[in-house]
């Protein structure tokens, strides 16, 4: 790693972390005084979820250039536009939602299909 990724992580981390502490801020429409009744657990969990999902979007958009650096963009895949578009979604603040809509769609799914079979087993 180069001098430029190391200051790349390190301003990806401080604004992870602070997307982390202002998150309840910036996505939800939670007054400040509920909030701060909520338990330390909740608060806790909101600002690892957020940090995390930020952080994480900031890892694989510096994997991503390092790679690039590395390759000279030789080699182009769909997969990179996948790693691109997770990095972005970390980085705006959106990865936490996206992947709770994506599970929460999952289980609806599955319970879908579930009741679908029931209904084929029934039948029979």
């Amino acid at each position: 790693m180069q001098t430029y990724d190391y200051i790349i992580f390190g301003v990806g981390f401080l604004l992870s972390v602070y997307l982390g502490w202002k998150a309840r801020e910036i996505f939800s429409e939670i007054p400040k005084e509920d909030w701060i009744k909520r338990p330390k657990s909740w608060r806790l969990h909101q600002f690892w979820f957020n940090f995390i999902g930020s952080f994480v979007g900031w890892l694989i958009l510096l994997g991503l250039f390092i790679y690039f650096r590395g390759s000279g963009m030789k080699e182009i895949g769909f997969y990179h536009f996948i790693f691109l578009f997770i990095g972005v979604m970390g980085v705006v603040g959106w990865l936490p939602m996206g992947l709770m809509g994506l599970v929460a769609r999952l289980v609806e799914f599955g319970r879908e299909a579930l009741e679908r079979l029931m209904k084929l087993i029934s039948r029979n």
